[in-house]
């Protein structure tokens, strides 16, 4: 699926009101939701870098069947190799990949708690540098499911900033649809 387009306008409201909500679900939901809104956070930075391109190009690009950019782990290959964000970024980028992998993978009960999760959360590094600007939201509040959400909310602002960096983007001709 390409990025979907509600940043355009999106507010740090509305960012906290996400992270809000992200408290108050199942650990398996919280799991899921951050890493999708992470997905397509990545998805627009990375298409905020491209050409401008319709969406014809954004299906072929990010959802149809062999599309290059489909998986969260070929966004944060991409997104490192285009200078997005650094190798402390994709470190965490994979961890958050693979706890979310954990969580979508398997029926049986699971939560941050348990301690193959705990473990990895405890290597996420994003989280120590990305508290300014949460104000009481999950600031005051600690554990490996805060750690998870403090991270995706870390990395979001990081690959929301590059985006709105991006001043112009070049466009070819209408020529393909």
């Amino acid at each position: 699926m390409p990025p979907r387009d509600y940043f355009e306008g999106f507010s740090d409201g509305t960012f906290l009101a996400l992270l809000g909500e992200l408290q108050d679900v199942s650990d398996r939901v919280a799991a899921i939701s951050a890493a999708a809104f992470l997905d397509d956070t990545l998805g627009a930075a990375l298409l905020a870098r491209f050409v401008k391109v319709g969406v014809t190009w954004k299906d072929r690009i990010f959802s149809s069947p062999n599309a290059p950019l489909s998986s969260f782990y070929s966004k944060t290959v991409i997104g490192y190799a285009l200078g997005l964000f650094g190798p402390t970024i994709y470190a965490d980028l994979d961890i958050i990949r693979k706890i979310r992998n954990e969580f979508a993978h398997t029926a049986t009960p699971l939560q941050f708690n348990d301690t193959a999760i705990a473990a990895l959360c405890s290597r996420l590094t994003s989280s120590n540098r990305f508290q300014m600007g949460l104000g009481p939201l999950l600031v005051s509040e600690s554990g490996p499911k805060v750690e998870y959400v403090r991270s995706v909310y870390g990395i979001a602002v990081t690959l929301l900033g590059q985006m709105r960096s991006v001043s112009s983007r070049p466009a070819f001709p209408s020529v393909l649809p």
